[in-house]
Order: structure tokens, then sequence, then C-alpha cells
């Protein structure tokens, strides 16, 4: 495959989260050895921060398209022919899509982790994709490099 103009690689790394899976998973392993209760709970908890652990969001930027991986949901490509309009903007994980991960929305989809910056590309048919980055000014330098082509 060819070399990408642009790539990044996120996961999510905010201190509060893995505050609340820690502790929620610390608490149902002592209920669960505590009162010889059932490991369901300790289960999912559990699950849940090796999903945390291993989920990244992967963006790479080529001439011809763009590609999306949000391990293990995601994996799409977006051609630039399919693109009306792309800018690099600040937004509100919480106030325009209701939090980060994969988040739809009324015309659209977020693919955040964090921050408040991103890719939003328009498609022909007027849906909207933004796509979170923590290199805005490295992922806007490779923008203009698409339009050349």
């Amino acid at each position: 495959m060819a070399t990408p103009l642009f790539h990044e690689k996120q996961q999510f790394r905010q201190w509060w989260i893995w505050l609340i899976l820690i502790s929620v998973t610390g608490y149902s392993g002592y209920q669960a050895i505590s009162s010889n209760d059932s490991y369901y709970g300790l289960a999912i908890s559990g699950s849940l921060l090796i999903l945390f652990l291993v989920m990244r969001l992967e963006t790479s930027v080529y001439s011809d398209h763009i590609n999306i991986k949000f391990f293990p949901f995601i994996n799409r490509s977006i051609y630039w022919k399919e693109v009306n309009n792309m800018i690099v903007r600040k937004y509100s994980a919480l106030g325009e899509f209701g939090g980060w991960g994969i988040r739809f929305r009324r015309g659209g989809i977020a693919y955040n982790v964090d921050g408040n910056k991103g890719l939003e590309l328009t498609l022909q048919d007027n849906r909207k994709i933004m796509i979170g980055t923590q290199h805005p000014d490295e992922l806007k330098s490779a923008l203009p490099q698409l339009q050349e082509n």
C-alpha cells in the first residue's frame, strides 16, 4: 500500500475514564471474591477495561482517499471524489456529538477519542463526518497536497 501523506493513531488517555474503569473493575472483583457471588460483574467490567486498552482511532490520508479505523469496530475508506468539502476546525465533542467514541447524529457521524479539533468532511449526499485529531496543523498541511493531485 502507498505511504500515507498523514497518519495518526489515538487512544483514550483521559484520566477520569481510566479512574472509572479501574474503580468499577476493582469493586466488581472485590464483590465477587468477598461474597463468593457471581463473577458476571467482574467479567463485564474487566472486558470493558480490556476493550478501552485496545481501542484506538487511526487516521491515514492518501492522495486518493482517507482511511478511518476505529479498532475493533470500524475500518472505512472515503475517496476524495465522494467529498464535496473538507475543513479542519474546532468542535465540541460533548456539545455537538454527545461525547467521544463513534457518535451518530442527524446527518452525520463522528469518530473521536479526545480533544476538540477535527477534520469535517461533507460528502456529496450532504452527510458529514467528523474525524478527531491531535495534530490539526500536520493534517491541514497534508490536505492542500490532495487538491493538487
